[in-house]
């Protein structure tokens, strides 16, 4: 079974992740908006995941 935050195509949470995080980055530079700890811990999981499985793509 797979942790919270990560579906059957890894590659494209990956970059829904990265994109969601510049954003909230930019927002906190803004307006210093603070991170939801579950956001933070599903992109943890979604990470370790992504190396746990070494990288691969879906092919």
């Amino acid at each position: 079974m797979k942790p919270d935050g990560v579906s059957d195509n890894v590659y494209n949470d990956l970059i829904n992740a990265l994109e969601k995080a510049i954003l909230l980055i930019y927002d906190m530079s803004i307006r210093k908006v603070a991170i939801p700890y579950d956001t933070i811990r599903r992109w943890e999981n979604l990470v370790r995941y992504a190396r746990k499985e070494g990288g691969k793509i879906d092919q």
